[in-house]
């Protein structure tokens, strides 16, 4: 279940093998079909926001985790790098707003960051900058869409 369509836009982005990187230099205003991304031979990136309407939850520790599947609805898509620490959940949202990052001081000072509007993310089939491959472990495109901003009255 690696190689999933997550949007018919051309939200999609070259990245650089085994990085976050995009190819190109003014990635958050290109895009291109998932065929061409991949193609490079490279990572690949989703475009967050209005290019996919996909907002990515990033999920950067174990409680993080657990609390994520005690309090989020259910995304579309849920996909990590194979570790306890790692895991991210894709909606699918009615409005976006800027990415949030939520720390806290230590060693592992990032827990949560809502991404949106302006931002991409990693998605599978990547190799991770830590070695590990990029997988999905969830995907239902029947889940409903989400409020993705406070102002949204979809809730």
């Amino acid at each position: 279940m690696s190689n999933i369509n997550i949007c018919a836009q051309n939200a999609y982005l070259a990245l650089y093998p085994q990085s976050k990187k995009p190819v190109g230099v003014n990635w958050p205003d290109e895009g291109t079909s998932q065929e061409q991304a991949l193609a490079t031979n490279g990572n690949l990136g989703l475009l967050l926001g209005p290019k996919s309407d996909v907002m990515d939850v990033d999920l950067d520790c174990r409680d993080a985790k657990r609390l994520a599947e005690l309090i989020l609805p259910k995304p579309f898509a849920q996909f990590d790098r194979g570790t306890s620490d790692s895991g991210h959940y894709l909606f699918r949202a009615t409005s976006l707003g800027p990415t949030q990052r939520l720390s806290s001081s230590g060693p592992k000072s990032n827990l949560v960051e809502p991404k949106g509007n302006g931002s991409q993310t990693l998605i599978p089939p990547s190799m991770h900058s830590d070695g590990n491959r990029l997988d999905f472990t969830d995907f239902d495109l029947s889940v409903a869409r989400v409020c993705g901003t406070k102002s949204d009255r979809c809730c």
